[in-house]
Formats: structure tokens, sequence, C-alpha cells
């Protein structure tokens, strides 16, 4: 995931925080789809020359809706709604400090129940298969020795194929 901070939109922060994501994901942006609203910053001669020469898929709002990327909505929502969101930041700085901090529990600590108590940096890095293959092994045994708690068949954990919101 990448991620910027700034004082004003501009097309270099977001060409810059492109390039960095990917620079960091070892990827390149082939089939990558950059999803964007439709102001100047994203329609610049910039921004299109980028998402040009990464090869990446270009994807714009509707015009007049506002909430058309589920995705950036919903992510939207959960920083307002996780833990303990502040009503402003006094700088720069102590926004991009709580947001490196925010990103890092949400990707890497927190155990997301949509996708089976999980990280999705576990998801990300392909651990899910074998995580999930531990658990089940372990409540396989524990119900095996102990069925009669249960009163329904034992949960099997299988990894998720596709993510969708709603």
């Amino acid at each position: 995931m990448g991620w910027t901070l700034e004082n004003h939109e501009k097309s270099e922060h977001a060409i810059r925080m492109w390039k960095e994501a990917i620079e960091t994901q070892a990827i390149t942006g082939k089939g990558l789809t950059n999803h964007k609203d439709n102001g100047s910053i994203m329609r610049s001669i910039e921004m299109l020359q980028f998402v040009k020469e990464a090869d990446m898929i270009d994807s714009y709002s509707r015009a007049g809706v506002s909430d058309d990327n589920p995705y950036s909505e919903s992510m939207f929502r959960t920083i307002k709604y996780f833990r303990e969101y502040p009503e402003y930041f006094d700088s720069l700085l102590e926004g991009r400090d709580y947001f490196e901090k925010y990103f890092m529990d949400y990707n890497y600590t927190h155990r997301h129940s949509g996708i089976q108590f999980l990280t999705p940096a576990q998801r990300h890095f392909g651990e899910e298969e074998k995580i999930l293959n531990i658990r089940n092994t372990v409540l396989e045994k524990f119900y095996n020795e102990n069925g009669h708690r249960y009163s329904s068949r034992m949960k099997i954990f299988k990894p998720i194929v596709e993510v969708k919101i709603n």
C-alpha cells in the first residue's frame, strides 16, 4: 500500500507516492488500476504520462459521484472510526506520524474479521494458506478431543479467493 500526506494536492506528490509504492513492493505498474477522481490534478498531463509509462489502467469516478470507489470510501470511514482518530493535527509531521503508525497497525497487527482474522500483510505476502492450515489442524485436534462441546460441525477455514465490499 502506498500513501502520502501533503499540504497541497499536486500531481508530483501522487506520482512520487505511486513510484515509491511500486518500488517498495518490487513490482511494476503493469495491470494496476489507478482509480481517481476527475480533478485537474488527476487528469494532468504529468499524471496521464506516468500512468501510460507505468502500463497502469486509468480509472475515473463518474462525474458528480463523490463516492464512486467503495474501497477508498470504506478506508476513509475505517480511518475515521479506528481507535483514537484525532479531531485535527497540529502539523503535517504530526499527521504523517499518526498515519505511519496507523497503517503499520492496520496492515501488520490488526486481525480483520472480514479476512478470517488475518492481517492484510499476511494475505499480501502469501501467508494465508499456511496460517489457515495450522489453524485448521489445531481446531481439528481440539474438535476431535472435545466434540461434545460443539453443536455443529467444525468450521474449516479456506483461503479467500476474492474480496468484495458489500
